[in-house]
C-alpha cells in the first residue's frame, strides 16, 4: 500500500504502479491521456475490476463532492468557522470593512474576501445545504 492506501504493484524491480492502474491497463488495456481511475465504491484498497471505472479529474472530483466524501466547512479539521458564523458575516458585508470582521472573527482579511465572494462556503455545496 503507498501512504494514500492504494495497493502498489511491482511490476519490475524498478517499476512500482498503482495496482488499480495496472488492473484497468490489464483487463482494458491503456488508460486514454486525461483518464484517471475512480471507485464506485470510494475504498482506496480496492482493486474489485466492478468497482473502478474510467473518468476526468473533474468527474472524480464531482463524484467526490456529490457523495459528500470531503471533509467541509464545520466537520473540516482546520474550520475556523461555523455555518452560524458565516451567516452572520454574510449579513454584515457592506456595513464592515472585510479587514473589521477579520478581525472580530479571528480569520485573516483574505478567508472573509473568498467567503464573501464565493470561492468558499459556496452556497451551492452539498455539504452546506445540510448544515443550513
Amino acid at each position: 500500500m503507498d501512504k494514500d492506501g492504494y495497493p502498489i504493484f511491482q511490476a519490475e524491480p524498478t517499476l512500482t504502479r498503482r495496482g488499480t492502474r495496472w488492473l484497468w491497463e490489464h483487463l482494458h488495456g491503456s488508460i486514454p491521456a486525461g483518464q484517471v481511475i475512480c471507485h464506485r465504491c470510494d475504498r482506496p484498497s480496492c482493486v474489485r475490476p466492478d468497482h473502478l471505472f474510467l473518468g476526468s479529474v473533474t468527474e472524480n472530483n464531482h463524484d467526490r463532492d456529490r457523495k459528500l466524501r470531503q471533509s467541509r466547512h464545520e466537520e473540516h479539521p482546520f474550520a475556523r468557522l461555523t455555518a452560524d458564523q458565516v451567516a452572520e458575516i454574510r449579513a454584515m458585508a457592506g456595513r464592515e470593512t472585510h479587514r473589521e470582521i477579520a478581525a472580530r472573527y479571528g480569520v485573516s482579511r483574505q478567508a472573509v474576501s473568498a467567503l464573501l465572494g464565493g470561492r468558499t462556503w459556496k452556497p451551492d455545496d452539498p455539504a452546506e445545504r445540510l448544515v443550513a
